[in-house]
């Protein structure tokens, strides 16, 4: 195992400077003429090879060429004789069975060639079987229990190579590892191209009239050297018709189609949840953002109809992923010498709403120390779209900052993504469930907490979450032994709601004393509280529990009770505004106080 020392973290964010020669990279002239995005024109600079000089096979080169090439591109003169070390990690990259092409070979050296190459061989080696078993212990059955895990690959621009992460040399995100944030168009507007650049592991969908060429051009003028991007660096599906254009398809089975679903489906269950990672990992985290589509350029129109319309269901603002992708580190990708028409009607009223948009969403995302607001994330995720409805599920755990997370399991239901969800959250945000929802759940099992489809979709759940002041006691916790979901409370019974003439408000009769035979009735009081919970009857006995020094209540019925504890099924919330009606309750004291209460 590798020492992941804090040196060799400074040193794999450091940006690779080669004394080689100064290269010019552009598309073909033929795309050149129809990009309208300056940046994806040209550019110039050491380090970045042609996809010609790439595309040698490292098995044509031989050691020594492949030494010479590797000398030329870095600027340096190094030679098996000084550098004896250096032959083996050559030999492997010469090697027929290896199959690496000089893009790859070169990408796989780049981080190490100026620091310590005798031991290159040796710390990639390391690095590698860290990774792999960092990998394999962040899962644990169906949880996540490492959701800081780095992304599996990354596309190294200056080798226009998909790489896997350990060849960073490092064991965390490094600063010059930059994020690529994009909308996906729809299937009529995608193109999925098999390419070398990730080696041909899957076709990559990208929209039509797009080149990868010119996307890594424009990344390279805007800085980057290293950059995640998912139709790249994430396994995707293979659609069996794309297999007619999949350049070595003679040397295929029958079955490598399903062994290539088969490991598509077992990385989601790690890579698609710790997705937002890459993108959250520092606050100064350099996201390259395309609002319309990857490589697209930039536009803004008023028309809800046009592509290149906010209201449209494809725009970035548009879609569920996207959410944690937003940073205040964002670039512009796909910039234009003119990104909107001055003259269309509505236009500036469009630009307004699309900053006032992201300004909104920039201060609901968790930032810092400050605990994300659960309801306020459900909000923006309702005014967004997505492809799977589980989606929602894995975007809303990873900004909710849950320690542990459920695996990416395509194969069951919303609701079942949601129970494991649930089961994660922090406790804060299960008591706020409880006592903020305010209508019982729809799964007749879990009836304290709301349903996928009630907190996303119901007319009444918060906008955001209120500030409340819970005591420890006062926080549901999950028990995994007995999967049973309890706090300490303070519980009445036999309490009575009567209505009032102001609309929201009802009166609660209390019962004071014993709590057998006619003496039971014979003291009562009464308090004003508000209840929005439509299922509430007047005139009709519930039992009531209180958190937050009496302020926020549930009501429902008692469904069993023990010495010490009672298992409580909800029905609804109220709360108690009047300071002295709180007082009331406090001196008289009608209920059990550090009663546990068990959720049904």
């Amino acid at each position: 195992m590798m020492d992941e020392s804090r040196g060799s973290l400074e040193a794999s964010s450091a940006k690779q400077r080669t004394s080689g020669p100064i290269l010019t990279l552009t598309p073909p002239a033929s795309i050149n003429r129809r990009t309208v995005c300056p940046l994806q024109m040209k550019f110039k600079g050491t380090g970045a090879i042609c996809d010609s000089d790439a595309n040698i096979f490292c098995a044509d080169l031989g050691v020594d060429g492949l030494l010479d090439k590797l000398n030329h591109v870095f600027g340096t003169n190094y030679s098996l004789d000084k550098i004896p070390n250096l032959e083996a990690l050559l030999d492997e990259m010469v090697n027929d069975e290896s199959n690496y092409d000089f893009g790859y070979a070169y990408g796989r050296v780049r981080r190490g060639w100026f620091c310590d190459v005798d031991y290159l061989h040796e710390r990639l080696n390391g690095h590698a079987e860290a990774d792999s078993g960092r990998r394999q212990r962040a899962i644990d059955d169906d949880l996540i229990i490492d959701p800081r895990v780095p992304p599996r690959r990354v596309w190294d621009l200056y080798s226009n190579r998909v790489l896997p992460f350990h060849v960073l040399l490092g064991a965390d995100v490094p600063r010059n590892l930059w994020a690529i944030s994009h909308s996906w168009v729809p299937d009529s507007q995608l193109q999925r191209v098999w390419t070398r650049i990730n080696s041909c592991m899957w076709p990559v969908p990208i929209p039509l009239s797009v080149y990868l060429s010119q996307i890594r051009i424009e990344l390279l003028n805007l800085g980057a050297e290293y950059v995640w991007l998912d139709a790249l660096c994430l396994r995707q599906e293979i659609p069996p018709t794309t297999m007619l254009n999949y350049p070595y398809r003679d040397t295929v089975d029958s079955q490598w189609l399903r062994r290539r679903e088969k490991t598509r489906r077992e990385e989601w269950r790690l890579d698609v949840p710790t997705i937002g990672y890459v993108y959250r990992c520092r606050p100064s985290q350099v996201v390259v953002t395309y609002f319309n589509g990857l490589g697209r350029p930039f536009r803004l129109s008023a028309n809800s109809k046009s592509a290149w319309g906010i209201a449209n269901t494809n725009h970035w603002i548009n879609r569920v992923w996207t959410m944690q992708e937003a940073t205040p580190n964002w670039l512009l990708g796909g910039l234009t010498l003119q990104p909107f028409d001055d003259n269309e009607p509505g236009l500036w009223d469009t630009i307004t709403l699309f900053h006032q948009r992201m300004s909104d969403l920039l201060a609901v995302l968790p930032q810092g120390y400050t605990p994300p607001d659960l309801f306020a994330l459900v909000t923006f995720l309702r005014l967004r779209h997505s492809r799977r409805e589980n989606d929602y599920i894995s975007g809303l755990g990873y900004l909710l900052q849950c320690p542990v997370i459920p695996i990416y399991d395509e194969t069951i239901s919303a609701e079942t993504a949601w129970k494991r969800l649930v089961r994660e959250l922090d406790p804060k945000f299960l008591t706020d469930l409880l006592f903020l929802f305010p209508v019982p759940g729809a799964d007749r099992r879990a009836r304290w907490r709301p349903s996928w489809k009630q907190l996303l979709r119901h007319p009444l759940t918060p906008r955001s979450t209120p500030p409340v002041s819970y005591l420890q006691q006062d926080l549901v916790q999950y028990d995994p032994a007995s999967d049973v979901f309890s706090n300490v409370a303070y519980v009445v019974d036999r309490c009575v709601f009567h209505p009032t003439e102001t609309a929201g408000s009802l009166e609660v009769e209390v019962l004071i004393g014993p709590r057998d035979g006619e003496q039971a009735k014979s003291w009562s009081f009464t308090i004003i509280v508000n209840c929005t919970s439509p299922s509430l009857e007047t005139d009709t006995e519930y039992t009531i529990v209180a958190t937050a020094d009496l302020k926020y209540w549930l009501y429902g019925n008692t469904v069993n009770e023990t010495s010490g504890s009672l298992t409580f099924q909800k029905l609804g919330i109220f709360d108690v505004d009047d300071a002295e009606d709180m007082d009331r309750l406090w001196h008289l004291n009608p209920g059990y106080a550090d009663m546990r209460v068990i959720y049904a």
